[in-house]
């Protein structure tokens, strides 16, 4: 004979379900033998079929494994759902209490629900009281009576049911009392998941108090328990995923103990081990209590299906306390994410999370800043703030903050707040300050024009650093005066920043000036300097080249080579007192974007420092010359191919000796203004070994000459010394000798220096002396070239020399050697073709 229930019932075994009012034999308990304590145990009566029947057992299906449904959400909407997300909030000093009862639920869960806590687990059922209110009323009536805590799970048909509600858990197990059966209420369907009542077979109003739960669709089929016996009345349902706890009991071994008591015939007793022959309780499979709960924790209820978790920020930003249903969140320092975690029995889960933050005030370094404290709603007088973020102070009449911030961060501040009742507390409040924009902060790079009013018409220069808190510092540097100043960056816009600074007289300042600069997006800065007479334009750019973020490079790096001409048609081209010399530039660049600047001019005087070069590789240079008497600014740009061009101005005051000889007069200072200049050039390249420079056609079997060197100005036109044109031949070695048969009167030698593109040259001038009858008046002329590509036409380079001019015993009064003025003139190096002579 089979004593195990494969899938529900067993063979022959009446289709009803087992009865409610069997009369259950008195168990007889054997002698246990001293030292060991079976007072809990419960023997069959028939130990040698028990043992039997046990060894069957083992030996056949333990252990027990049972095919059953996935644990599927029967009840939908049963699970924990965030029903709204919760708002992210400011907070003052008081905090928040959140309502966490709207925000999580059981949207679909609208009965009475409570919780069934089994030897295996707990689960949560709903109360259907609106479809089967006696039924639920007689339900109920047992669990407050305490008659389910704890009862024993006497019957399990995996696939169809779970039973219990009728027999206590002791030895023997007794069946609970019970009260008049209950009118049936069929109506719902008996679908896995519900909770219905065991009645007697074939009466229909017999339930009393055993229940079982529908481990699958039992509505219909055979048996079909929504008809049989007028159909089993279902009262609640399973919540969730808590049919995981019935499905787990129907996985427990199952025994047939009918032979102690009918009832028994399906029993479920778990942990049994190979040779044991009795049971203990805890091979019972219980049901410890069916007890009230609430969907959400509450002070009223104990047991709740959902419980929250919350996830603490650090205490340095916010504190949060939890108490039931409700989340109190307070000193809020800072802005927090809180997460929040709602599990149900069964270990569902749903989580949100939200942002608090204390009242926030918005600011940015260099701008100017009114914020007004009344504004956050704290509802009394601000008597004291701390932590106000530097370069800004609390006006208590105005109740705002106001000045210009220097620091870009978030501050944590704290205002005294004094109520109507005169109370005070403390509230936090955090200033968010924005830094800088990139176009801001950095050094700049200006130029000061010439003017009459400001600076002695000689120019200046200017050199700004803007920090990035906002604070300004730099120089503006004019003729024998270097002036440091200090100042506060303002941003205006989005398209615009300023400052404006006050540069006090003082030792050669002889009066007051005041620096305003605009600077913009496109890194350009301009402005002005304001005297008392009138004011001079400023112009410049930040420096944007970096050795290694952005680099300069290309043909842009190197060396540059620029030549100073005399603008054509200007009023000083031809001036016999004005130099009549090309000057030249030396130019060398960096990656960092530095041009370090190397100037001859017509008159030998010579200029040297750096500059930095703006975005499109333009250049400001200015110096002041002679003492800081004269200057001379240079302006231009050297494009991405190498070439360069630009413009100057140039001036020299008057000799304070009146001995001097060169230009004593000086230029530049008079009604035409200074002395107009052009530059032109680019990127010197070395020529390579056998390479001639500049490209220099050269045949070295040809005695032609491939250049010509040309002297102009300085009265070198009027010496006996044949030196105005003088042919050049330059070979592939870059050294320069004379045509075969070629005279040289004027002994010149000429050197290059193919490193740089210099070029030196002498010569000697040869004349009778008109003071002394009979004696050669030597002039020696000491001149150097610079050799600059891109030039026009045939040009290869230009330079200046300077000429001692011939005494004149007739003049008044006379003219010595010692005496002659010494003049500029112009020296030209250009290709030139010539037959050899």
């Amino acid at each position: 004979m089979s004593h195990l229930v494969t899938l529900g019932r067993k063979q022959g075994a009446d289709l009803q379900l087992p009865l409610d009012s069997v009369t259950i034999p008195a168990f007889s308990v054997r002698n246990i033998p001293t030292g060991n304590d079976h007072s809990n145990s419960f023997p069959p009566v028939k130990i040698n079929v028990f043992w039997t029947r046990l060894v069957l057992v083992v030996g056949s299906i333990f252990p027990f494994a049972i095919a059953h449904a996935d644990p599927v959400v029967e009840v939908p909407g049963s699970l924990p759902t965030l029903l709204s997300q919760i708002p992210d909030r400011t907070l003052m000093t008081e905090g928040w209490t959140i309502d966490l009862a709207t925000h999580f639920g059981l949207p679909a869960v609208s009965g009475p629900v409570y919780q069934i806590s089994t030897s295996l687990g707990k689960f949560n059922i709903e109360m259907l009281d609106d479809d089967a209110p006696l039924t639920v009323a007689n339900f109920l009536t047992y669990v407050n009576e305490g008659s389910y805590s704890p009862t024993l799970v006497h019957r399990s048909m995996p696939g169809f049911v779970i039973q219990t509600g009728g027999y206590t858990v002791g030895f023997p197990p007794e069946k609970i009392p019970s009260h008049s059966p209950v009118v049936n209420e069929p109506g719902v369907s008996n679908t896995r998941g519900t909770l219905a009542m065991a009645k007697v077979g074939g009466i229909v109003n017999s339930a009393t108090n055993q229940w079982f739960v529908n481990l699958a669709d039992n509505s219909g089929g055979s048996p079909s328990l929504d008809t049989q016996n007028g159909g089993f009345t279902v009262f609640a349902r399973v919540l969730g995923t808590g049919m995981t706890v019935p499905d787990a009991i129907a996985e427990v071994p199952i025994f047939d103990v009918s032979d102690s008591d009918s009832a028994f015939g399906d029993l479920p007793l778990k942990g049994m081990l190979p040779g044991q022959v009795y049971v203990l309780r805890k091979n019972f499979v219980v049901v410890n209590w069916v007890k009230p709960a609430s969907i959400l924790p509450s002070a009223s209820s104990p047991l709740s299906v959902i419980r929250f978790r919350v996830f603490n920020p650090p205490a340095a930003k916010a504190r949060v306390a939890l108490a039931n249903d409700q989340l109190r969140v307070f000193g809020v320092k800072a802005e927090a994410t809180i997460r929040i975690v709602a599990t149900d029995t069964n270990g569902n889960e749903v989580e949100t999370q939200f942002t608090v933050a204390p009242p926030r005030l918005a600011g940015a370094v260099a701008e100017g800043a009114n914020l007004d404290l009344t504004s956050i709603g704290w509802g009394g007088t601000v008597v004291r703030v701390l932590g106000v973020p530097p370069g800004m102070s609390f006006n208590p009449d105005t109740q705002h903050l106001e000045g210009f911030p220097r620091a870009a961060r978030d501050f944590l501040v704290r205002a005294l707040v004094e109520a109507g009742d005169g109370s005070k507390r403390w509230e936090y409040f955090r200033i968010a300050i924005d830094a800088l924009p990139d176009w801001i902060s950095g050094n700049f790079d200006l130029v000061m024009e010439r003017s009459s009013d400001v600076g002695n018409d000689l120019g200046g220069s200017l050199f700004l650093r803007a920090s990035p808190n906002g604070l300004a510092s730099g120089r503006l540097s004019l003729a024998g005066m270097n002036l440091p100043f200090r100042g506060q960056v303002e941003k205006v816009s989005d398209t615009e920043a300023t400052l404006s600074v006050e540069i006090p007289a003082r030792g050669r300042l002889t009066e007051n000036l005041t620096v305003e600069i605009t600077l913009a997006p496109d890194g350009s800065a301009s402005g002005r300097v304001v005297g008392a007479g009138g004011e001079a334009a400023l112009a410049g750019w930040k420096r944007v080249w970096h050795p290694r973020l952005q680099p300069l490079d290309g043909e842009r790096l190197g060396q540059i080579n620029l030549l100073l001409d005399l603008t054509p048609a200007s009023f000083a081209d031809g001036d016999p007192d004005v130099p009549q010399g090309t000057g030249w530039v030396m130019v060398r660049t960096t990656p960092a974007g530095r041009a370090n600047f190397v100037a001859k001019l017509a008159d030998g005087s010579r200029a040297t420092g750096g500059v930095f070069l703006g975005p499109d590789g333009e250049f400001n240079f200015w110096r002041g010359l002679y003492r800081n008497g004269g200057s001379v600014v240079l302006q231009g740009a050297i494009d991405e191919l190498g070439a360069a061009t630009g413009t100057g101005s140039w001036n020299r005051p008057p000799a304070p000796n009146p001995a001097a000889r060169l230009y004593p007069a000086g230029f530049g200072n008079e009604v035409d203004g200074p002395v107009p200049l052009e530059l032109d050039g680019g990127k010197w390249i070395r020529p390579g070994a056998g390479e001639t420079i500049l490209g220099i056609p050269y045949d070295s079997n040809s005695t032609f000459a491939n250049a010509m060197l040309t002297m102009l100005g300085g009265g070198v036109e009027d010496s006996a010394t044949d030196v105005i044109d003088t042919p050049l031949i330059i070979d592939s070695s870059n050294r320069v000798t004379l045509p075969e048969g070629q005279a040289n009167d004027g002994k010149i030698v000429v050197q290059i220096n193919r490193s740089n593109g210099l070029v030196n040259i002498r010569a000697l001038l040869q004349d009778d002396d008109p003071s002394r009858p009979g004696v050669v008046l030597r002039r020696p002329v000491v001149q150097q070239l610079l050799l600059a590509p891109h030039l026009d036409a045939d040009r290869l380079g230009g330079g200046c020399f300077l000429l001692r001019q011939p005494p004149d015993p007739n003049a008044e009064p006379p003219i010595t050697n010692a005496t002659s003025p010494i003049l500029s003139g112009k020296s030209m190096l250009t290709t030139f073709i010539l037959e050899a002579m």
